[in-house]
């Protein structure tokens, strides 16, 4: 009885375990209103989640990064959606913001910052890339051109080994 009460909790225990690297699913509405699902965002390739906001100068300073990021590897199965922290009272301006900015990647309103806990961010900008098998492979805060090289080679990576294309690094 004792061993079987052991094998059930040791069981129960690794599933648990197995579960927590898989990240959630979540559905929010874009700035167009249509449905963007993670899990349908990863039937395509990587995810890069970007963890925003309109006050916050470090996110701005990411956006030219981001942008020649999903420019440069977007046909080759990266999805770059940018996750807007802002409060729901300016959440009219978001939209204009992202014109006058020229984000070339789509974009979601976090209401009441749900996404922010469920990825357990604390700090702005935070960007967390995501394998096609939905692990989190990298989880960042704050901004240095150093973060955009490391993550441009972890990008590279991953398209590789779930394209299995070669991409040449331009250095």
């Amino acid at each position: 009885m004792k061993l079987r009460l052991v094998l059930l909790t040791a069981i129960l225990t690794l599933t648990c375990a197995m579960h927590r690297n898989e990240i959630p699913n979540f559905k929010q509405k874009n700035l167009q209103k249509k449905n963007v699902e993670l899990y349908q965002l990863l039937e395509k390739g990587p995810v890069l989640l970007d963890f925003w906001a309109t006050w916050c100068k470090p996110c701005l300073k990411a956006f030219p990064k981001l942008n020649a990021l999903h420019e440069k590897y977007g046909d080759k199965g990266l999805t770059i959606l940018g996750i807007n922290e802002d409060s729901n009272r300016n959440q009219t301006k978001i939209k204009p913001f992202v014109k006058s900015l020229n984000i070339q990647f789509d974009v979601v309103f976090d209401a009441n910052n749900a996404l922010m806990r469920q990825f357990q961010i604390s700090n702005l900008p935070a960007t967390i890339l995501i394998s096609p098998d939905r692990k989190i492979i990298s989880r960042d805060f704050g901004y240095s051109p150093n973060k955009f090289k490391k993550l441009e080679k972890q990008i590279i990576s991953l398209l590789e080994e779930y394209n299995e294309k070669k991409i040449e690094v331009e250095k």
